[in-house]
């Protein structure tokens, strides 16, 4: 019986001290495993850029179409929006501007992309379909087909988006004469665009030659502006 006593406790001894070790090497793993998440953890990148707040403070839908493009590269989200009747009217102005010579017959315009033909003419789509009773016809004769694709190709093409002021530019439901810098005279008609100081950046062409009605346009003080106001609208 002593005996048996003495290897009792020898194999409780064993069984304390092997509790022990297991727990320590337990406790070494954890401790292990901790340190190699904090290692091999993606560190945050310092230059990451802080994402644009124009780009999340609207659902995207509802950003004009050119803050769609710098947002997400893709005007999806509104030409999937369009009904029949909008695509329709999509389509007739595309034939429109190709038959008057703005868009080359050989461009073809990707539907869901940022092309600013294609811009111009969702915006105008977006317009002719949700303003009641409006078709191109009417929306022609009152303000001017050519006059808005002149203005929208402008302000893509100076760089729209990083203007200093653009209140309003290609804003969904907004009328012309609010747009910044534009002022008007009797039916909707843009007689003057008065842009100076305002991070305009690009090469002018001859696009504001189609607003018909325009009469002075200031540009002065528009470091990143390239050429001089062609002699179509200068």
């Amino acid at each position: 019986k002593i005996y048996e006593a003495a290897d009792i406790q020898r194999d409780y001894t064993r069984r304390k001290y092997l509790l022990i070790v297991m727990g320590g090497i337990l406790s070494l793993a954890i401790i292990l495993s901790v340190t190699l998440v904090l290692v091999l953890r993606p560190k945050p990148n310092d230059n990451e850029e802080e994402p644009d707040p124009r780009c999340v403070e609207r659902p995207i839908t509802q950003l004009p179409l050119p803050f769609q493009c710098l947002c997400s590269n893709t005007t999806e989200a509104t030409w999937m929006g369009l009904n029949e009747t909008g695509r329709n009217n999509y389509e007739a102005l595309d034939a429109y501007f190709r038959l008057s010579g703005l868009i080359d017959f050989d461009i073809d315009l990707n539907k869901t992309g940022c092309q600013f033909e294609h811009q111009t003419i969702l915006f105008m789509t977006v317009e002719i379909t949700n303003r009641v009773g409006f078709d191109t016809e009417t929306f022609s004769r009152t303000e001017s087909m050519l006059q808005v694709f002149g203005l929208c190709m402008f302000f893509l093409e100076m760089g729209g988006v990083d203007w200093t002021s653009y209140d309003n530019w290609m804003e969904p439901n907004s009328n012309l004469c609010e747009w910044h810098g534009l002022s008007c005279v009797f039916l909707a008609r843009v007689d003057r665009a008065l842009l100076v100081n305002n991070n305009l950046q690009g090469t002018l062409s001859g696009i504001l030659q189609h607003v018909g009605s325009l009469r002075q346009v200031d540009l002065s003080n528009n470091k990143g502006i390239v050429g001089s106001i062609p002699t179509e609208i200068g």
